[in-house]
């Protein structure tokens, strides 16, 4: 079972870099890459340029199948490095450039019935977040100098890290939200707006 899990998992996370590689082929590329013709029919729900990335992607995170668990510390300290910093800065560039952000929670009263569903839609949303590199801890851990004692920074970087990550998610879609009229959940998205009106 745990094979199968692994291969959604890696499908998944694949799709979602290609999506940022997409937008940044556009970004090196230009019209060049957006020009593209799609040969896929409508029905595919993929694009020619979609599927170009998805390749792209896959092709460049193959060689990292190879590498084993306890080898890897390495990668993740240099992408530890850039990432955040990434993020933090498509934040502050989202709030200075769109003058703030506007949360507007709306003047109409909810159902109990629909509010009790909104509740368990983000309980949802946030132990599937947490869940899967919750398991993969002990994986990781048991590949370390210290197994037991790498369980605890593991679990403290996992439970800081999410909601980290969610308030940043939060302020930029609420700064694109004021912007474009349209809150961008997926970072790729927003970048394409971004990427449309300038």
């Amino acid at each position: 079972m745990r094979p199968v899990v692994a291969v959604l998992y890696m499908a998944t996370q694949t799709y979602y870099a290609s999506r940022l590689m997409a937008v940044a082929l556009r970004c090196i590329f230009g019209h060049n890459w957006t020009d593209i013709r799609t040969s896929l029919p409508a029905s595919a729900g993929i694009t020619t340029l979609q599927m170009v990335a998805f390749l792209l992607t896959w092709l460049l995170q193959l060689p990292f199948a190879f590498l084993h668990p306890s080898k890897a510390g390495p990668l993740f300290v240099v992408k530890s490095v850039p990432w955040p910093i990434a993020y933090i800065a498509t934040m502050i560039w989202a709030l200075v450039k769109f003058g703030g952000m506007e949360l507007s929670l709306g003047s109409e009263g909810v159902t109990d019935s629909a509010l009790g569903w909104s509740f368990m839609k983000a309980i949802n949303t946030v132990v599937s977040g947490v869940v899967p590199p919750m398991v993969n801890i002990a994986d990781l851990a048991k590949h370390g100098n210290r197994p037991v004692l790498d369980i605890v920074p593991l679990t403290v970087g996992l439970f800081v890290s999410k909601p980290a990550v969610i308030t940043l998610g939060l302020l930029t879609t609420a700064a694109g939200a004021k912007h474009f009229g349209a809150a961008n959940w997926n970072l790729w998205d927003f970048y394409g707006l971004v990427l449309d009106g300038f």
